[in-house]
């Protein structure tokens, strides 16, 4: 199991606005979601993750407590 390191972690969240960042469709919202973190957040891979390379900012996102259930739940759908 690979993790994101803090450095990625605090740079997607400063990316995030404090907001989620999910954008699937099968999380009951369409575009963005958008939701600001109130006090749990959490750093998924949009991609699956095979190297290190797949461990940078651009392949992180920033989910909200509700998309992180559901994504863990339905997977990365």
């Amino acid at each position: 199991y690979m993790e994101f390191s803090q450095t990625i972690k605090e740079q997607a969240y400063k990316r995030s606005g404090g907001k989620c960042e999910c954008v699937r469709t099968t999380h009951g919202h369409s575009g963005r979601c958008n939701a600001k973190f109130m006090v749990t957040w959490y750093v998924h891979s949009k991609s699956s993750l095979r190297s290190k390379e797949d461990m940078s900012l651009i392949n992180a996102e920033v989910l909200c407590s509700p998309c992180h259930e559901a994504r863990q739940l339905l997977g990365a759908l």
